[in-house]
């Protein structure tokens, strides 16, 4: 069975909904017409339920419909040059001489010299952007996945690894990496309030965007118009940003603090069946350097002797990203199903995922 055919037959949708967590009790008829959500039709929702009661997962299932017959696939090629963009990536990770730092440098420190590298050209004075288009969009995401590369090769362990691993490492992270240093950013740029309050986003070194009222086509990508998606993607974001950025806004990171959360999400592998042992060992022992330079930092540079209740609420912070992350992957494991986007965000051969 070929790829973009894989869900085409209904009981392997079936099948596969099962396993995401769609069950007879929670799922009604769903609805056949491609317009009736954008006629307000919602007399066969999916789900039973109000839309306050509602998961970001239960939302995004109710404003669904069964793709009546085979959806028009878009390569990402004609989109974007993919193939490049791996080139790019993989020339990046295995760059012959590791980025420069200040000798006497622990590992934490380093990978926080390198985020100051990475955000050397960040503007504060930003301009607003009302509209998106994807020409815009994706060479911002290219130029973010390169920068994220540089920044990974100044972990000496990351670095020592065969490159095929590297690529897979990064692959894995380098989505949630980029969002939640975004997110940041923006708190650091903005100040809480007005993020938490406008959903603001710095989406680049020049401009940023509020996520419930910039404007994007959807059309080469989608049949669905880009506010209904905006409609079925509203629970995740404002989860997104309870679950994520307010606990930023109320622990008041410092630059040290954030560098050891990106550290843990950049170099997570836990689950990752496709990375080997000795990666995975090489991390492991990465982290356990990072558990040293933070406690070296507590202890030396901010003179905390019990830093163990502000460990704990870091800590709880990057499970809660993980989480948030893993949330998104399977909505968007959804929308492959009901083809929500003509192009697959979800294959693991793809870095834009």
């Amino acid at each position: 069975m070929k790829k973009e055919d894989r869900y085409l037959c209904r009981y392997c949708r079936y099948q596969r909904c099962l396993e995401l967590g769609m069950q007879p009790h929670n799922v009604k008829n769903c609805p056949m017409s491609p317009n009736s959500q954008e006629n307000g039709d919602r007399s066969d929702s999916l789900i039973d339920l109000s839309d306050e009661e509602l998961t970001p997962f239960e939302h995004l299932l109710k404003q669904l419909r069964i793709p009546a017959g085979k959806t028009k696939r878009v390569e990402l090629n004609s989109l974007f040059d993919v193939n490049r963009l791996k080139q790019q990536v993989h020339s990046q990770l295995n760059t012959l001489v590791i980025p420069f730092a200040p000798e006497g440098m622990n590992c934490l420190q380093r990978m926080e010299h390198g985020l100051a590298e990475y955000r050397q050209n960040q503007k504060t004075n930003l301009k607003m952007l009302e509209v998106l288009d994807l020409k815009l969009v994706l060479p911002l995401w290219e130029r973010g996945f390169l920068k994220f590369a540089k920044w990974m090769t100044y972990n000496e362990d990351f670095y020592k690894l065969p490159i095929e691993q590297k690529f897979l490492l990064f692959r894995s992270n380098a989505v949630c990496w980029r969002r939640v240093e975004r997110m940041q950013m923006s708190l650091q740029i903005f100040g809480n309030e007005t993020v938490l309050k406008d959903k603001m986003l710095v989406l680049s070194d020049e401009h940023y965007g509020k996520l419930f009222t910039i404007k994007m086509d959807f059309s080469p990508i989608s049949d669905y118009s880009f506010e209904t998606i905006r409609y079925m993607f509203k629970p995740l974001i404002n989860r997104s940003y309870d679950k994520v950025v307010r606990p930023f806004a109320d622990l008041s990171v410092t630059p040290t603090e954030f560098t050891y959360i990106l550290c843990q999400l950049a170099f997570f592998c836990d689950g990752d069946d496709y990375l080997d042992f000795a990666t995975r060992e090489a991390m492991a022992q990465f982290r356990m350097k990072l558990a040293g330079d933070l406690h070296e930092y507590y202890t030396n540079h901010m003179h905390m002797e019990n830093y163990a209740a502000r460990l704990m609420k870091i800590t709880g912070l990057v499970q809660a990203i993980q989480k948030s992350h893993a949330e998104r992957k399977k909505i968007m494991e959804i929308t492959k199903l009901f083809d929500l986007f003509k192009i697959d965000l979800c294959e693991q051969e793809t870095i834009i995922k």
